[in-house]
């Protein structure tokens, strides 16, 4: 699920494995646990939300642009690498979180990372994963809640 360390993708890979990772997650975190990081002033956490969906805005402008320019809706061919499912992944959880809060990712805004999210989405595996988990279809283009019937909300 990754070019081998012999591969000239390897490089590649890593690169948004690590702004994955580094980046949009971190972001994400401070996006959905705002007092952790900036403490319970009201003033403060709106400013600090406003300036979280912004680089969050950014983030998903660089891997749309970069998702834009491939062949496939994966980064490295017909079939998805660990960072691809760990992006698909990270864009799912801005649909829901803060859950009173609006969506801070919306996959119809952007093309090629809705194109990632379906592909994925119909993959068995991920039916399987999501289903067992008691998550409603569409899993990550338009994502739900789980309904509370299996996994780990119980």
């Amino acid at each position: 699920m990754a070019p081998s360390p012999e591969s000239s993708d390897r490089p590649q890979f890593l690169k948004w494995l690590f702004f994955i990772s580094n980046t949009l997650h971190a972001d994400l975190r401070l996006l959905f646990y705002p007092k952790t990081y900036i403490g319970p002033d009201d003033e403060h956490m709106r400013v600090h939300a406003a300036v979280t969906r912004d680089r969050l805005r950014k983030h998903f402008e660089i891997l749309e642009v970069h998702y834009s320019g491939l062949e496939s809706p994966y980064l490295f061919g017909n079939e998805p690498t660990v960072a691809d499912i760990y992006a698909a992944l990270c864009l799912r959880w801005p649909q829901l979180y803060p859950v009173d809060e609006p969506a801070a990712f919306n996959s119809s805004d952007y093309p090629a990372l809705r194109a990632l999210l379906l592909a994925l989405e119909v993959r068995p595996a991920f039916k399987r994963s999501f289903e067992a988990e008691g998550i409603p279809a569409p899993y990550l283009s338009d994502a739900q809640h789980s309904d509370g019937s299996a996994g780990s909300p119980l």
